[in-house]
């Protein structure tokens, strides 16, 4: 392969596999970024097609750009992560990234003896990935943190109010403003965000779930 790729920026909206073919041909790709509406071809014997509904983040992608790409795709859930991998067959391009590498007589001949061993990725070559995706996402979710008595939210209904005891995902919270009102609410169905400081308090945003 050439020592030194070009970067390949591809247009959102676009179907990823054939703007990779077009911008992109007789060169090996490798490329990561965020996809939606993925569809992928699991590797193994009569192996179903899986479709990931709306956006996903490509954490890898490499094959020569007439295909066939591999990938490994992860979208995060409320509470766990979703990972697919195998052949790419069609995905929309939201914000991809590829690096294209221009291949010579030889290493045309290994491109072609990667499309034909494609279909044979080793398993244990995907577990790896996805062990590590699925630890960087929870790593991710670890960094918010939860609320704690003595802390503060910043409710979408109910706007500021004080921390006063937390029962597992269940919230018992008072309102700043408005009369102290004191509820108790589940955090199942709703999204955290990480903590900025305020006036001496860490403030968790709570907002309705995606």
């Amino acid at each position: 392969m050439s020592s030194t790729p070009r970067l390949l920026t591809l247009k959102p909206g676009s179907d990823v596999a054939k703007a990779l073919a077009d911008g992109a041909r007789g060169g090996f790709v490798q490329a990561s970024g965020e996809v939606a509406g993925a569809e992928v071809r699991v590797v193994g014997d009569g192996a179903p097609v899986r479709s990931i509904a709306g956006r996903a983040t490509l954490v890898s992608l490499s094959g020569p750009a007439e295909g066939p790409l591999t990938v490994c795709l992860v979208r995060a859930k409320e509470t766990s992560s979703e990972l697919v991998a195998g052949i790419l067959l069609r995905a929309k391009a939201q914000e991809v990234y590829a690096l294209v590498y221009d291949l010579g007589q030889a290493d045309a001949e290994l491109a072609s003896e990667a499309k034909a061993s494609a279909a044979v990725a080793s398993d244990a070559g995907w577990a790896a990935q996805a062990q590590a995706a699925i630890a960087e996402a929870e790593d991710d979710e670890e960094d918010v943190g939860f609320p704690e008595p003595g802390d503060r939210v910043q409710h979408f209904a109910f706007g500021l109010c004080d921390v006063l005891g937390v029962d597992g995902e269940r919230l018992k919270i008072r309102d700043v403003k408005g009369g102290g009102r004191v509820r108790e609410i589940s955090t199942a169905m709703l999204t955290i965000e990480a903590p900025k400081l305020r006036d001496g308090h860490k403030v968790f945003r709570l907002s309705r779930g995606s």
